[in-house]
This record gives structure tokens, C-alpha cells and sequence, in this order.
């Protein structure tokens, strides 16, 4: 007998901090379980009775600190509680730049499966509503064949009507000795002999050569409007095809589009040799890394208005992130101007950073004097000097 469930968790609450990269994650465990109410002898066995399914909830709380190497490994956490709700974590974390690359596919992955599905069941309405059309047509077709077919047999009645009318015309026509055959005939051939009679059968003959001329317009009538039916049908089972056609089309252009976007998909910046020298990247991306010593120079840039401070350090990392900034906020007053005058949606976007590497003291002087001369930081930046001479 079962007596309890296994537990489902779900997170309750998320608090995380940008700064520190600490998040907060409560979770909430839910478990049923059953306990003995009392026991009952049967058959000099005694079994316990069990009551009602019950509900207990307990909250457990995890701390993780985020940096961009434990985002990129997220997945993998030794936490295995952390590592199941690795996606929705980071779903809410509330800052996209925070995204690692293994989420950033997998987002990419699902808006392609989304469009995908979405197309399908976009063609799957427009085949369904063409097939349901030839249905519609199909059914209108053995209306008019069942019609066609009542048609030609009243058709056929009509025409053997019209045959014996003729041969009646023909017979009177072709009687040689009129006097005799009234006198064996009793007279009664006279009367068919009659102009009156004869009037008489040719408006007959007339009248049933219209009925069976109606016939045979009812049967092209019908013929034709089967044609219709017919030609719709093949119209719209091309049109299908065409639909079909198309929607492979768009499942190759998304999927193709899919694969350009995860190639592009760059992973957090996780070491000193993830940080490219030649180019800038956003200060937000360098918040997240684990402390490492860079001995260098390095250019910091306002990305609205183009100014830059240029500047050497024997940690560059510490230098940018923990004195000249806490995060993306300015410690350093040259730079909270700009930073507080910013639109407050750009603010974690306004500076990007640059970092070139030196070995030497002599390297550090000559390459900062020259990135302050280069990024003329010193007339028009955050610079102070012109940098060592």
C-alpha cells in the first residue's frame, strides 16, 4: 500500500541581485501521503486502514551565486534542485544579457518549433477547408450523376414515344388503297386518314420533339455542371499541393534562419581569454565574471556620446568593476553624469569596455598615453591628464 508520493517542487519566489550576481530561490515541495487510521483483524490477520490522501507543503531555500560561469553550467549544477529548474531560473532573472548561450539556443529552438507548428496548423485549416470544398463538390457531383441518370431514362421513354409517333406518320403515309382498307377496317381507317387526325399527330410529334429537346438540354445542362464540380476539384487539390509546397518552403526558411541564429549564440564571458582585445564589449557582460587578474590598459566608453576614460591597472577586472563601477552603477563620480542623465532603460547599456593586455610598466605607460590620444580622452573624455609620461 502507498503511503506517500513523491514530491513535486515549484519555485515559490525569486529575488536576485545585478550587482552581486546572488539570487534568492524558494522553493516550494508539495507531497500527498496517507496515514493508518486504525487497524482491523480479519481472518486473525490484523491490516491497518489508511486514511484519505493528505497534503504537506515544506519551503526550502537555495542560494547561488550567478556569475556567468555558473549560468553557463547552470544546466549541470551539483544542486540537482537548481539544475532542474535551470531554464525557468534564468527565465527569471529579468535582464536578457544575463541569458546564457545553452538558454539563448534553447529560446531559438522553441520560437523555430512555435513558427514551425504555427505554419502546419496555418496549412493544415487551408488543406482541411479545400478537402472539406471537394467533399462538398464530391457529393454535388453524385447529386447531378443521380439526376443525369433519372434524366436519361425519362429521356429514352421520351424518344420511343417520339420513334412511335414517326412510324405511326410514316405508316398512314405509305397506305396505297385507302377505299379498300376502310371498307375491311370497317371504316375506322377514314378517321386516321383525316386531315383532323393527322393535324393532330404532327402537333403530337411537335410537342414530344420539344419535350425530348428539353431532355437533352437538361442532360447537357447536367453534363456541364459535373464538369464544374469536376474542374473545382482538381483546381483545389492543386491549390493544396501548392499550400504543401509552401509550407515545406517556410519550415527550410525557418529552419535555415534557426541555424544562422545559433551559430551567432556567443557564451558569456567566463575568462580573461574570453575577452576579445581588438574590440569593445558591453560592461554588463564583464560584471558577471569571475575574479581573474588582467594586468593591462583599458578604454572605457559612454556609448551614447562617444566619450571615453582610458586607463592601466594590475588587475583591470577589479580596476572597472568593483572601483570604477559596483556592477553597472558608477562608484567613480567622472562617470555618474552621464550615467543619471541617462534614459533609465539605458543605463546598463551606456558604457562598454576595452581591454589590451601589457606585461611591462614601460608597456602600460606608452599603450595608455596612446589609447588616450587615440580615443582623445583627454580633451573631449573623462580623462584627467594625458597619462604618464
Amino acid at each position: 500500500m502507498q503511503t506517500k508520493t513523491k514530491p513535486i517542487y515549484q519555485i515559490k519566489s525569486f529575488d536576485f541581485n545585478q550587482d552581486t550576481r546572488v539570487a534568492h530561490v524558494f522553493f516550494l515541495e508539495i507531497q500527498q501521503y496517507r496515514t493508518i487510521e486504525k487497524y482491523v483483524t480479519r481472518n486473525y490477520v490484523k491490516s491497518p486502514i489508511y486514511s484519505d490522501w493528505k497534503t504537506k507543503t515544506k519551503q526550502i531555500k537555495k542560494t547561488v551565486k550567478l556569475n556567468n560561469v555558473e549560468l553557463e553550467t547552470l544546466q549541470s549544477n551539483p544542486d540537482p534542485l537548481i539544475a532542474s529548474f535551470a531554464s525557468e531560473i534564468v527565465k527569471r532573472l529579468g535582464y536578457s544579457h544575463l541569458y546564457p548561450s545553452w538558454f539563448r539556443r534553447e529560446q531559438i529552438r522553441l520560437r523555430a518549433n512555435e513558427e514551425i507548428a504555427n505554419a502546419e496548423a496555418d496549412c493544415k485549416g487551408r488543406v482541411s477547408s479545400l478537402e472539406e470544398s471537394n467533399k462538398d463538390a464530391n457529393r454535388r457531383c453524385l447529386l447531378l450523376e443521380k439526376e443525369l441518370v433519372g434524366n436519361q431514362k425519362a429521356s429514352d421513354k421520351a424518344n420511343k414515344k417520339l420513334v412511335r409517333l414517326n412510324r405511326r406518320k410514316t405508316t398512314l403515309s405509305s397506305l396505297r388503297h385507302p377505299v379498300i382498307l376502310t371498307i375491311l377496317t370497317f371504316g375506322f381507317l377514314a378517321i386516321f386518314l383525316s386531315k383532323g387526325y393527322q393535324e393532330k399527330l404532327d402537333k403530337r410529334i411537335v410537342r414530344q420533339t420539344n419535350i425530348c429537346d428539353d431532355y437533352q438540354k437538361t442532360k447537357e445542362r447536367i453534363n456541364e455542371s459535373i464538369s464544374l464540380e469536376k474542374a473545382h476539384i482538381v483546381e483545389n487539390k492543386a491549390k493544396a499541393d501548392i499550400v504543401l509546397r509552401k509550407l515545406e518552403d517556410r519550415k527550410r526558411e525557418i529552419a535555415d534562419s534557426r541555424d544562422k541564429e545559433l551559430a551567432d549564440v556567443m557564451p558569456l564571458l567566463t575568462n580573461a581569454a574570453s575577452v576579445p582585445e581588438n574590440g569593445f564589449v558591453s560592461l554588463k557582460s564583464l560584471c558577471g565574471m569571475p575574479s581573474e587578474k588582467i594586468i593591462g590598459c583599458y578604454v572605457i566608453r559612454n556609448r551614447q556620446n562617444g566619450r571615453c576614460y582610458c586607463g592601466q591597472s594590475k588587475d583591470v577586472l577589479k580596476r572597472i568593476t568593483k572601483q570604477h563601477f559596483q556592477g553597472t552603477k558608477p562608484n567613480n563620480i567622472i562617470f555618474a553624469e552621464d550615467y543619471f542623465s541617462a534614459d533609465l532603460g539605458d543605463r546598463d547599456d551606456l558604457f562598454e569596455v576595452r581591454i589590451i593586455r601589457c606585461t611591462t610598466k614601460d608597456e602600460l605607460d606608452f599603450t595608455e598615453k596612446s589609447l588616450i590620444e587615440e580615443y582623445d580622452s583627454f580633451l573631449h573624455g573623462y580623462n584627467g591628464t594625458a597619462g604618464n609620461s
